[in-house]
């Protein structure tokens, strides 16, 4: 249940210090959520229900640098679930050595797409994460 997706450091990925920038692990990091939710049926639900999907909250550990041309793993795990609220974890690591780059826990809501609320995180949702 478990996405991947690689991604190939680019130039500009990189800042001055040869490294790539804190604010691309955000995106990179969003290309796996999309991908998670595209393999599941999360995002057939989210349009059909009108809903969003809405990040609230990101923690980030920056563990070892990338540098240019590395190739990053990006992997999803199927969230946990509050109430309200997901946490779904995701880490980045080095492809060729296995090297854990950062580890993150991301908190979610899902959304009513016209009054912008979180709804409560019912059964129908969780199972769309939770599919295959």
């Amino acid at each position: 249940m478990t996405e991947t997706v690689e991604i190939k450091v680019r130039g500009y990925h990189i800042d001055v210090f040869g490294h790539v920038n804190n604010a691309r692990y955000l995106e990179f990091l969003e290309d796996g959520r999309w991908a998670f939710m595209e393999s599941h049926s999360v995002l057939d639900l989210l349009t059909e229900q009108q809903y969003v999907f809405m990040v609230v909250n990101i923690n980030i550990n920056f563990c070892y640098p990338a540098e240019l041309n590395d190739v990053l793993v990006v992997e999803t795990f199927p969230p946990t679930f509050g109430n309200r609220s997901g946490v779904m974890r995701q880490t980045i690591s080095l492809k060729e050595t296995g090297a854990l780059v950062v580890e993150v826990d991301n908190t979610f809501v899902i959304a009513d797409g016209q009054t912008g609320k979180a709804l409560p995180l019912e059964e129908q949702l969780r199972s769309a994460f939770l599919s295959e």
